[in-house]
């Protein structure tokens, strides 16, 4: 019996809403006319009521824009100034219609401030190492050295990101971030050995930026600059030693823990270009980005204090900076405190 009681009161409850807003969507099509015949002092009285409760979203916006319209017009620039807060409040991204909101409308609303106050969101994506070798190092000759340094596959990184908006079309960003680097070393010794050398390199990524964008309709392209802070969460690498001459089985071994012979913290400089796309309440963006490592990542201190490293695979550390070039993919969302410019 209960509750057959309950599941009546929500029905009549739920008919007695749906009256209303069918109700009030005939007051709206009631007040649009009164307008169109020139009655515009009795446009906000007859929608007051329904605004407070029976109209949804779309049905408010549209009244809000003709009660906004109706006060300008009939002189009343400080309740057209109230209810314009009000609308922005309930849809800070109200596009312009130029072929039907009149010039006093569109006036009013360059008064006030439309742009997001900050965003918050993710992003995810992968990178490609490029090491920049300062010293070289190691068992044989170095000025005969035939070594190379190359990508061991893509690394990848994800994180969060917030924005303030600091200008139209400028915009400081701070990010946190964790980061996965891969590269390989390739050395050719003593004309019959080659040792090979994988290293992964796991940190977190604190980086500071501002970034400049076009301000176009659905597009923005943009450019980003900063400074990056890195620390080193973990690093291990695998080593090899292949005899050319096949006068020896190759020498292998498990992964080598590498924290203690690399830098904790690490300093980056970013450039970047993207483009962002503009979706409701926020945007869509796609980005390239190159960081410049500006620190040896050796920990000079160490660098012979591994002797399964020097003896076993002929393999010293050369002092070298980490470079990556990352592409990334995110989701902006966007927060408004919409408000009347500063004259």
């Amino acid at each position: 019996m209960k509750k057959l009681l309950i599941i009546a009161f929500l029905f009549i409850g739920f008919a007695g809403a749906l009256h209303s807003q069918q109700n009030c969507a005939v007051i709206l099509k009631e007040a649009e006319k009164m307008f169109d015949n020139g009655v515009i002092e009795n446009v906000p009285a007859l929608l007051d009521e329904c605004l407070k409760n029976g109209f949804s979203k779309d049905e408010k916006i549209r009244a809000y824009r003709l009660i906004i319209i109706s006060y300008l017009f009939d002189d009343k620039k400080d309740k057209a100034e109230e209810y314009m807060l009000k609308m922005l409040k309930l849809e800070p991204e109200y596009e312009i219609n130029q072929s039907v909101d009149p010039s006093e409308f569109i006036s009013l609303l360059d008064k006030y401030r439309t742009l997001p106050v900050y965003s918050l969101g993710v992003f995810g994506g992968v990178n490609y190492s490029a090491i920049r070798v300062t010293q070289i190092y190691g068992v044989n000759n170095v000025s005969n050295t035939a070594y190379e340094y190359n990508s061991s596959g893509m690394g990848y990184q994800f994180g969060i990101r917030v924005n303030r908006y600091i200008y139209k079309g400028f915009e400081a960003s701070a990010e946190f971030g964790l980061a996965q680097s891969n590269y390989e070393y390739i050395d050719s010794l003593y004309d019959y050995a080659v040792v090979s050398f994988d290293e992964k390199q796991t940190r977190i990524d604190i980086p500071i930026s501002f970034t400049w964008q076009l301000e176009l309709k659905k597009i923005k392209p943009f450019v980003r600059v900063g400074f990056n802070n890195s620390l080193m969460l973990n690093a291990f690498g695998t080593s090899v030693r292949r005899y050319t001459d096949n006068s020896h089985r190759d020498i292998t071994g498990s992964d080598i823990g590498l924290d203690e012979f690399r830098s904790k913290y690490n300093a980056s400089v970013i450039g970047a270009i993207g483009a962002k796309y503009k979706i409701k309440r926020g945007h869509l963006f796609l980005e390239l980005r190159y960081m410049y490592g500006l620190m040896n990542q050796v920990n000079e201190n160490n660098r012979y204090s591994s002797p399964e490293l020097i003896y076993k695979y002929y393999y010293i550390d050369d002092d070298f900076t980490l470079n990556n070039y990352m592409l990334s993919f995110g989701y902006m969302y966007s927060f408004y405190k919409p408000k009347k410019k500063d004259i």
